[in-house]
C-alpha cells in the first residue's frame, strides 16, 4: 500500500477546497485537508496551523457542529472574499515570455549584488521562514511570527516565499498595482530579516 506523502497547501488552495465542499480534520497532531466530508479518503494535503488559525479568526472556516476537530467553510463569508488567483494561464503571456511565469522571488534574488546588496540575508530569511511555517512547526514560533509581522504581512510572505507566485498573481494577492508590488514584497522581506536578527552586515 502506498503511504500518503503530505504536501503543504496554500491558503488559496485551502479556501478553494472548502468552497467546493471539502473539510479540514485535525488528526495526528496536524490539520489534514479533504476534498469531501469523508475523512476516510486520502487527504489532499496538510495545512499550516498559521493558516487554520487565520481562517478561523476571519470566520472563513468554522467548526463543524458538534465536532471541534473538523473545520468546514463559512459559505456566506467565502462568497464575499476575493481570493488571490493562481499563476496566469500561458495564453495571457506574450510569445516572447516563458510559458510558465517566473516567481517574483526568483527574479528579485537572482539580480546582481550591486542591485540588491542584501540578497544573502534575504535569501537566509526566506529559507528560515519557509521552514518555520511548515505544518509541523512549533506553534510558539508561529505565534511570535504572527505577533511581530501581523496577518497581512504573513499572507504576503507566504505567497512570495512558499507559493512563489509570479508578479501578476502577487499583485492580486496584495491588492495593489503591479508596479508597486515588488517594492512592497521587498519591504516585507527586509522586515522578516530584521525579525530573525539578520543585519545587513551578516553574510
Amino acid at each position: 500500500m502506498t503511504r500518503f506523502a503530505p504536501r503543504s497547501l496554500s491558503e488559496d488552495q485551502v479556501c478553494r477546497l472548502l468552497a467546493s465542499g471539502g473539510t479540514l480534520v485535525f488528526a495526528g497532531g496536524e490539520w489534514r485537508a479533504y476534498r469531501t466530508q469523508d475523512a476516510r479518503r486520502r487527504p489532499a494535503g496538510i495545512v499550516s496551523p498559521l493558516i487554520s488559525r487565520r481562517l478561523l479568526a476571519e470566520a472563513i472556516a468554522v467548526e463543524a457542529p458538534g465536532d471541534a476537530a473538523r473545520l468546514i467553510a463559512n459559505a456566506a463569508r467565502l462568497k464575499r472574499i476575493n481570493r488571490p488567483a493562481g499563476p496566469l494561464p500561458s495564453r495571457f503571456l506574450s510569445p516572447a515570455e516563458p510559458r510558465k511565469p517566473v516567481s517574483l522571488l526568483a527574479q528579485m534574488l537572482e539580480r546582481p549584488t550591486t542591485a540588491l546588496p542584501d540578497a544573502t540575508r534575504l535569501k537566509t530569511a526566506a529559507r528560515w521562514f519557509a521552514a518555520d511555517v511548515q505544518p509541523c512547526a512549533a506553534s510558539a514560533k508561529l505565534e511570535r511570527l504572527e505577533g511581530a509581522l501581523g496577518p497581512a504581512q504573513l499572507r504576503l510572505l507566504e505567497a512570495l516565499l512558499c507559493q512563489q507566485l509570479a508578479l501578476q498573481s502577487l499583485a492580486i494577492c496584495v491588492g495593489c498595482p503591479e508596479g508597486e508590488t515588488e517594492a512592497l514584497c521587498l519591504a516585507a522581506l527586509r522586515q522578516l530579516a530584521a525579525f530573525y536578527g539578520l543585519t545587513s552586515k551578516q553574510p
